[in-house]
């Protein structure tokens, strides 16, 4: 996010309101100390899911959540009373706590919809283009 800013800024004896995209987890503990103001939280890795999720959910013809619809993958704007977590393990918009009390179909709904035989043509092959 930005590497070296906070430094930076307290040599030139500077504090200004910071606010980063996509905070790194030396960003985070940044954030945690107090040496930036706030980051937008972006949680690539449950947004490449949702990207792979969608393209599974077209070709097999299911309906897209409404999240998927519009696109969204979990954000939030993490200040310094939001690093409850250990920053060294980077932002997450989901919690193990949360995934542990649901079931293998619910953590992953495809599941319940996966292919049958017959479903996909004998012989389909998908390219990138």
């Amino acid at each position: 996010m930005a590497s070296g800013l906070p430094a930076a800024l307290k040599a030139a004896g500077l504090s200004p309101t910071t606010i980063g995209y996509a905070p790194t987890p030396g960003s985070l503990q940044d954030i945690e100390d107090g040496k930036i103001t706030a980051g937008l939280g972006v949680d690539f890795p449950v947004a490449l899911w949702m990207a792979v999720d969608v393209a599974a959910r077209l070709v097999l013809g299911e309906a897209l959540t409404p999240g998927e619809q519009a696109g969204s993958a979990p954000e939030q704007l993490l200040e310094q009373k939001d690093i409850t977590f250990d920053p060294s393990k980077g932002w997450t918009g989901y919690r193990l706590t949360w995934l542990a009390r649901r079931s293998a179909s619910e953590q992953y709904p495809l599941m319940r919809s996966a292919p049958t035989p017959g479903r996909i043509p004998p012989g389909s092959t998908f390219s990138a283009r």
